[in-house]
């Protein structure tokens, strides 16, 4: 069996996955084991491995990570938990990079404008689109409530950076082969 963890870095990223989740469209298959059953708020490579491993843990782990950050690392505090730890971890860094809003933007038909403001994406949601909640955890399950208008933003997303050369995964990667 193989065992699966998906970390988040915050609410409109647990919101996405959740979404992903619940409408199975992502490559996780059932006959593998979720951690939680879903996404876990923990950033900390020590914390999720004394949390959900335990020293006695065996086989590998899957660890997907949720994030906008490209320099975060997953690292361990002591040379103790790498030991114990690092071998028994399949790290993936799923980046959301500029930001989750980007996909917001996008179903929005607002991406050029976007790349001509200079601004965070967070910032032209609060600006151009009047969407002051954006980064929350509701608002994203709301805007998104249709799992097909979130499918078809991250699929035009990866089209854009795609175009970029750019060798990161994203949450497109994430997506079972017939979503894409």
């Amino acid at each position: 069996m193989n065992i699966n963890a998906i970390l988040c870095e915050g609410a409109a990223e647990e919101a996405i996955i959740e979404i992903l989740l619940n409408n199975s469209l992502i490559k996780i298959e059932a006959d593998e084991y979720l951690l939680d059953d879903g996404p876990i708020k923990v950033r900390s490579a020590e914390e999720f491995c004394e949390r959900y491993l335990g020293t006695d843990f065996e086989g590998k782990v899957d660890v997907y990570r949720i994030l906008d950050s490209r320099s975060e690392k997953f690292n361990f505090k002591t040379r103790r938990s790498a030991n114990i730890y690092e071998e028994k971890l399949n790290v993936h860094n799923i980046i959301t990079a500029p930001e989750i809003e980007i996909l917001i933007i996008i179903c929005e038909d607002k991406y050029e404008k976007f790349l001509k403001a200079g601004l965070k994406p967070s910032d032209f949601c609060k600006i151009y689109l009047k969407f002051r909640q954006v980064k929350t955890y509701d608002f994203i399950m709301n805007y998104f409530s249709d799992f097909n208008t979130l499918l078809h933003a991250i699929k035009l997303y990866h089209q854009k950076k795609k175009k970029k050369q750019n060798t990161e995964n994203t949450l497109y990667d994430l997506l079972k082969p017939q979503y894409k």
